[in-house]
């Protein structure tokens, strides 16, 4: 067994030894309504109902309605499932980052990742952050990877990429609505590679258009069988009002009920801000550390894609802390 397999086992031994900690041997949380909510949307899925509200996705209520197959331990195994669905998000982000750095880059990377704020200590509430995270850093990795292979092989296999791309975002919508801003910031770094290519200018804006058209098809069209489905089940007519409540719209974001048209107050960006930069602190001063080695050229296109993802993720989040109710006054 190699020196690096070694000490990605140990790491792994490691990190879930302090989740358990973490989770089981701390005095719990108070009281988080939205944890109440979550519950009642997954025991309605649990029992192949449509879910009872759309206020959140239906993608991490689904993940932790594993737990009521445990009956009275429910609550202990969606916990459980939270910890597990982040294993396994390492195993997956282990495999992505090897495809693009050495072993010995990768398993630190990988540290930083899994001890992150976001991603370690989430594990004790039943919030989506717990798969959101696991989904934007996977989104990232393979969009950075992929996008480059399809044009290796000459396309051959292009669509398939591209499937998987447009699912990942779209799973990420499911996870987390304000995660909407993300998918059109994914699909113009997934299309742009095209026109970086030796082709005529003609043949790289069609190859750009089609590579577009394909990835947002995907997602509309998987977006509207989901709403039909719905229809279906709780036998409604589809309608517009309908498709948009599947997708979040209906749901209020406050007192004021504005929806998706608030504006964020400056306060609230700064805040944002500086918890970004907060949380990636130790990353920064990793890159900053590695200057003389050229990483930072080398990364260049998926350091433009973190960045342009973090601004419209804190304008986003701040637009939503403006009118909250809970932050109703301040």
């Amino acid at each position: 067994m190699s020196s690096t397999k070694k000490r990605l086992i140990l790491f792994g031994v490691i990190w879930l030894s302090l989740q358990l900690i973490l989770v089981f041997c701390k005095k719990p949380i108070g009281f988080i309504s939205d944890e109440i909510l979550y519950k009642r949307i997954a025991y309605s899925l649990f029992r192949f109902e449509p879910a009872l509200s759309w206020h959140y996705p239906i993608l991490y209520p689904m993940l932790i309605s594993i737990g009521f197959l445990f009956g009275g331990y429910f609550y202990e195994a969606m916990l459980v499932v939270n910890i597990l669905a982040k294993g396994i998000g390492l195993i997956i982000i282990w495999k992505l980052l090897r495809k693009e750095t050495d072993e010995g880059r990768a398993l630190y990377l990988l540290a930083l990742i899994g001890f992150s704020p976001i991603y370690f200590i989430y594990s004790r509430v039943l919030m989506a952050e717990n798969l959101s995270c696991i989904l934007l850093i996977i989104n990232v990795l393979y969009h950075e990877h992929y996008r480059k292979k399809g044009l290796e092989e000459e396309c051959a296999n292009r669509w398939m990429y591209t499937v998987g791309a447009s699912l990942l975002s779209l799973a990420l919508f499911w996870t987390k609505y304000l995660m909407l801003v993300t998918l059109p910031v994914f699909c113009l770094f997934w299309c742009i590679p095209h026109l970086k290519t030796g082709r005529k200018t003609a043949a790289k804006a069609f190859s750009f258009l089609r590579e577009g058209f394909f990835y947002t098809f995907i997602v509309v069209i998987c977006i509207i069988a989901y709403a039909g489905i719905y229809a279906i089940r709780v036998k409604q007519p589809f309608t517009l009002d309908l498709l948009t409540g599947t997708m979040g719209f209906a749901a209020a974001s406050g007192p004021s009920n504005n929806g998706y048209a608030m504006s964020a107050e400056f306060k609230w960006i700064l805040s944002y801000v500086l918890y970004a930069v907060l949380g990636a602190v130790f990353v920064i001063v990793g890159m900053i550390a590695d200057t003389k080695k050229g990483l930072l050229e080398k990364n260049r296109a998926i350091v433009i894609l973190n960045m342009i993802l973090i601004v419209v993720l804190v304008y986003v989040s701040a637009r939503h802390s403006t009118h909250v109710d809970y932050n109703e006054g301040t």
